[in-house]
């Protein structure tokens, strides 16, 4: 049986700055310089997926409406999942993953990139940069405290459990999949869906375009690089 296990932990965040909140879920320790922040925590997530088997982890999530009235974890930070092509990732990208990051207090952002292959099959074209290039890009962004690749096109309630996040974050527009309309519907269903905003004028496709409607230009612009060095 074919499976994937990933095993990702987060040890310790040090930063010189506050928040980009201008408040911080850091606790300040005396020994440190004010305005120097100290992050120490662990998260263990263990995912073991088998083909046809995802096993049950006992992990109780924080529905959507109960962050809003105000009920958070006390044990734990409340998780978040987000996912993605992140193909030439752009500032749109990094707003919807700061929407997720600020939607509460004490959120960790985990970001699932779908490998090459996925892509391919479902978006019916290429992509611009290797999974190895687009996770280390979205690894860049402060808004990210892990990346993934989470193994699906298509996520799934199960998939949630076994990454034990709260919620799952993306804007609300239907995606059909293969067996729905909406393959966020499940999602929605359990009140484990936070709706995020997509930013207006920039997307992978726009910027593709643009260098396809100046291929040209760019292309003597290149020669003229290589030509002289």
């Amino acid at each position: 049986m074919n499976s994937q296990f990933f095993h990702i932990i987060i040890l310790e965040l040090s930063v010189n700055t506050p928040s980009h909140s201008g408040t911080s879920s850091f606790h300040s320790t005396a020994s440190q310089p004010s305005g120097c922040y100290l992050c120490s925590w662990k998260l263990e997530i263990c995912i073991t997926m088998a083909s046809g088997d995802i096993k049950e982890t006992g992990f109780t999530p924080y529905t959507l409406s109960q962050l809003l009235r105000g009920e958070y974890p006390k044990d734990r930070p409340i998780h978040i999942f987000t996912e993605g092509v992140y193909d030439l990732f752009h500032y749109g990208h990094a707003r919807q993953l700061r929407q997720a990051k600020e939607a509460f207090p004490n959120v960790i952002i985990t970001a699932g990139v779908c490998n090459d292959d996925l892509v391919t099959k479902y978006k019916g074209g290429p992509v611009v940069m290797t999974q190895e290039e687009r996770m280390a890009a979205v690894r860049e962004c402060q808004y990210v405290d892990n990346v993934v690749d989470h193994g699906m096109f298509y996520p799934t309630i199960e998939l949630l459990d076994q990454m034990q996040a709260d919620l799952i974050a993306h804007d609300d527009i239907p995606y059909t999949c293969p067996e729905s309309d909406d393959c966020y519907e499940p999602f929605k269903r359990a009140d484990r869906f936070l709706t995020t905003q997509r930013t207006k004028h920039i997307s992978t496709t726009d910027l593709i375009q643009r260098i396809l409607d100046n291929c040209e230009n760019f292309r003597e612009r290149n020669s003229r690089r290589a030509n002289s060095g």
